[in-house]
């Protein structure tokens, strides 16, 4: 596998970790981070904000590139959508 092919390769399993990281811990992100929007990165909330430029900022002030980690809005109350 070529390097450029391995490196999605991972980056793309981070993602895939983080989603399931977020599925897991819905209800306590939900206790701690409602209304807000979250940012995580290799299954840590690494930052966190009422406006989503607040919490991508923060995330660029750490050194980590947005583009690699899964930004969230969790809402205070668990919402079911019927189709």
């Amino acid at each position: 596998m070529s390097e450029a092919l391995q490196l999605i390769s991972e980056e793309l399993a981070i993602f895939e970790e983080d989603v399931h990281f977020l599925e897991e811990a819905k209800k306590e992100l939900r206790k701690e981070y409602g209304d807000m929007f979250i940012v995580i990165y290799k299954k840590k909330v690494v930052s966190s904000g009422q406006k989503i430029a607040i919490a991508l900022e923060r995330v660029k002030e750490k050194g980590i590139d947005v583009n690699q980690a899964l930004v969230e809005f969790i809402p205070k109350k668990e919402t079911v959508m019927v189709l």
